[in-house]
């Protein structure tokens, strides 16, 4: 048996504080969405005639489990149609020409099936292939079904695009979408935690290649959602492949042209602001297309997808219309897929332009006070893939850039007090970064005990930029200064970094019911002067016959350390002689030889129940050392004394009783007590100007209890009701008394409790050959409070007053689909 390819320093020059587009921004737009346009409306009119016959192919095992994921190809002398069942093991292929077809269907791990049948004009045609295992020992088989292996895939905590586009919110891209999987949340200053962890532990990666940003390890802007194929996030991935960070891997896999076409056109209209009753402006503008097909007939493929986002999120504690945070972005992307015999090349271009005005918009800072912000971020990845003798052989690279540049509104001093932030932004920054990568695996022929596989690392990066900062001050709360934050100086940086890896692990199976993954990971950092080997060991087992796998595991993960920590010296100073007496220098004290790591279990039992219902208990526990936090010193400096301990239960359930009807269903508790001051609040875009003690308390991205569930449900006369139901704990904060110090033990309080109910009914109705859907969105249906700030401050008389609630809100979307 064959494996089988699985077919999945610049000057911005943006100044001024005016929220308008300048000419790059508008030129660049129209462009991506006139080509779009005339390339739909083009293949639109090229349509040749609709299917008159359709063949229904279902593929399973000998003990009847369905397959997915296998490749279903027919042939009819020129003609040639390829297709891949889904999770259900079935593939509707639509055929215009009727006659005597070949039929091959192929899967890894499994014998190929075929065989000729012939189908007439307006015929439904159904076929079964049963594809029988590539073991040498038969007896085995019915065993062998009943294990799948540590693979995060095929469990409920993964979701498609589909499901994804069908939430009551329209969500535009990956960043927006994460938050609907078990143990990833949004804070309310719109930063991602994952596991009670902030975003830049983790690494995202698409289509095998890391897409996080060089300079801060963050996710940056990620790809639309429209050419999303599948997104999981492994919480204790135990396979050695996955290495560069420490707490979790959100794996992303961008789906390829079809054989026919297909264009989209979503949210063309905007989103109008309507107050007591009256129309004030608009609230958003977010047009998305989207296109995929053949560009040569079953040789090279098309998918991508474009969209503009014009969005002014309201902070509802403001008043109105000061209140809102605008941004403004264009999110391109492309990719073409080219197939030959036993080999796949995949080119890919992604491009987001952006600007925000008003940054981190909160009710301690106010509109004159928040940062504006302007970005880009260009990325080229190449993909190939090729069956060999021994193996599949993949291979990547990918070349990307990153510009960032942060400001303030005006040049009047910040000023912080009990109740307000008074002034402007205090802090200045531009910076570019670019790194290079080569990623190379190979999967080995599988025997019947063994699966190895191997692959190797290089990437090389750099980041240049400059800084600036001026004097803050801290005042009561009838405006007298208390004291002065000698922010000063600044200075520009240029830093160059390479890194380097190998991995080996084999999935070894001793018993027909028993399969452990071992593997070693070592990664290199010429930075930071460090060289990691990771070991790490995972097992399943399926000790009834019934359904019942229990999956476990250890490892040691060793995380990159982002350029801007070695940035961080060319910061601007902060002064603190009139609090500790010592020097004024920013530093970086981490030493040679240093790497973030954490040492990671977990245990867990997965149940099915007949072929619709998964069930899952999950307990993950991680221990963190060298975490990277900003501590008082002889100045400020950046060290590598900081660890967490975090341990998260989950509860899981997917149902999925018909292809067309998914529920998801989660419960998530989470602790977790670690180091506040992260290095990201002081070496970031966004800095913040008061350094408080780091204290090993409660993290902020900590809820404790967390319930959501969504999904869809077909309903008569073509409607489709989605919704989703989301109760969780508030986020934790903590008190602070006039000189912004903490007045308390940090963390130790919380907001009220989040309820929320979104509700989206929709329907699709035919219209000259093509379809329009229309759809009607209300959000939090019970009028639910969902406070998201507070008066925290201990010297503001109205000291514990939550605000910010939320209305019911409603929504009307109309999509093109042809």
């Amino acid at each position: 048996m064959r494996p089988h390819l699985h077919q999945s320093g610049h000057e911005l020059g943006l100044t001024g504080n005016e929220f308008t587009a300048d000419l790059g921004l508008i030129c660049l737009g129209i462009w991506i969405f006139g080509l779009g346009l005339l390339v739909c409306v083009g293949f639109a009119l090229a349509q040749q005639p609709e299917a008159c016959c359709t063949v229904v192919v279902q593929v399973q095992t000998e003990t009847g489990q369905p397959i997915g994921g296998a490749a279903v190809r027919l042939e009819s002398g020129a003609i040639r149609v390829e297709a891949a069942t889904g999770a259900r093991g079935e593939a509707r292929v639509d055929l215009r020409t009727p006659g005597r077809y070949w039929a091959r269907i192929t899967a890894p791990g499994f014998f190929p099936a075929e065989g000729h049948f012939e189908i007439a004009r307006d015929q439904l045609l159904e076929l079964a292939f049963i594809l029988g295992r590539s073991v040498a020992n038969r007896q085995e088989i019915t065993v062998r079904e009943r294990l799948s292996e540590l693979d995060p895939k095929e469990l409920p905590s993964s979701t498609s695009r589909d499901q994804l586009r069908s939430l009551p919110e329209r969500l535009a891209d990956l960043r927006s979408a994460l938050p609907v999987l078990p143990g990833v949340v949004r804070t309310p200053e719109g930063r991602l935690q994952i596991s009670g962890e902030p975003e830049y532990r983790s690494t995202m990666l698409v289509n095998s290649v890391d897409v996080t940003d060089p300079a801060t390890g963050s996710f940056g802007a990620t790809v639309p959602v429209d050419v999303v194929e599948t997104l999981q996030i492994y919480k204790s991935p135990f396979l050695a492949e996955y290495g560069r960070f420490s707490t979790s891997v959100v794996e992303v896999v961008t789906r390829r042209g079809g054989e026919r076409w297909h264009s989209e056109v979503n949210d063309p209209f905007p989103e109008f602001r309507i107050r007591s009753g009256r129309l004030h402006g608009i609230r958003g503008f977010t047009p998305r297309l989207a296109a995929t097909g053949p560009v040569v007939r079953n040789r090279l493929f098309f998918a991508g997808a474009g969209s503009f986002e014009l969005r002014k999120r309201p902070i509802y504690p403001l008043p109105f219309p000061y209140n809102e945070e605008k941004t403004q972005r264009v999110n391109a992307y492309g990719q073409l897929d080219y197939l030959l015999p036993r080999q796949m090349l995949t080119l890919s271009l992604h491009a987001v332009p952006q600007r925000a005005n008003f940054a981190g918009l909160n009710f301690y800072t106010p509109q004159p006070a928040a940062p504006a912000t302007r970005s880009r971020e260009m990325r080229f990845s190449a993909t190939h893939k090729c069956e060999l003798e021994l193996g599949l052989l993949a291979s990547a690279f990918s070349a990307a850039e990153t510009q960032h540049r942060t400001y303030g509104q005006g040049t009047e001093t910040l000023e912080l007090r009990p109740n307000t932030t008074a002034g402007n932004y205090f802090f200045s920054l531009e910076r570019t970064a670019r790194r290079y990568q080569w990623v190379q695996n190979f999967e080995f022929r599988p025997t019947q005990f063994h699966q190895w596989k191997i692959g190797s690392l290089a990437s090389t990066s750099n980041l240049r930029g400059w800084t600036r900062g001026v004097p803050v001050q801290i005042a009561s709360l009838n405006g007298a200064v208390l004291e002065v934050l000698p922010i000063e100086g600044g200075s520009t940086y240029a830093l160059r970094d390479w890194e380097g890896g190998f991995y080996a692990q084999d999935g070894w199976q001793p018993l027909p019911s028993v399969r452990v993954d071992l593997g070693l990971r070592a990664d290199g950092q010429r930075i930071s002067r460090s060289l990691r080997f990771a070991p790490r060991v995972g097992f399943a087992w399926a000790p009834t016959a019934h359904g019942t796998v229990l999956r476990g595991g250890f490892g040691w993960f060793f995380d990159r350390v982002p350029l801007t920590i070695y940035a961080f010296p060319f910061f601007p100073q902060r002064g603190m002689e009139n609090r500790l007496g010592g020097g004024s220098a920013s530093a970086l004290t981490v030493g040679s030889g240093f790497a973030p790591r954490s040492a990671t279990w977990s245990v867990a039992a997965d149940q099915t129940i007949g072929k619709s219902l998964r069930l899952r208990t999950a307990w993950f526990e991680t221990r963190s050392q060298g975490l990277i936090v900003a501590r008082l010193g002889q100045g400020l400096q950046l060290t590598g004394l900081g660890a967490a301990r975090t341990r998260q239960l989950e509860l899981l359930a997917k149902w999925n009783p018909r292809e067309e009807q998914v529920w998801n269903f989660s419960y998530v508790h989470t602790a977790g007590r670690g180091h506040l001051n992260e290095f990201s609040q002081f070496a970031g875009d966004i800095i913040a100007p008061v350094v408080r003690a780091d204290v090993y308390a409660t993290l902020p991205g900590v809820i404790p209890h967390r319930l959501l569930g969504w999904g869809t449900l077909p309903m008569r006369y073509g409607l489709r009701l989605a919704p989703m139901v989301e109760w969780r704990n508030g986020f934790p904060y903590s008190p602070l008394n006039e000189r912004q110090q903490y007045a308390g033990e940090p963390n130790s309080l919380r907001l009220p409790t989040f309820f929320s109910l979104d509700v989206r009914v929709s329907k699709d109705i035919p219209w000259r050959g093509h379809k329009v859907r229309v759809s009607f969105s209300l959000f939090n249906a019970t009028h639910h409070g969902n406070f998201d700030a507070v008066r925290l401050n201990i010297a503001d008389p109205q000291f514990g007053e939550v605000l910010g609630r939320r209305p019911r809100r409603y929504r009307l979307d109309f999509d093109w689909l042809f």
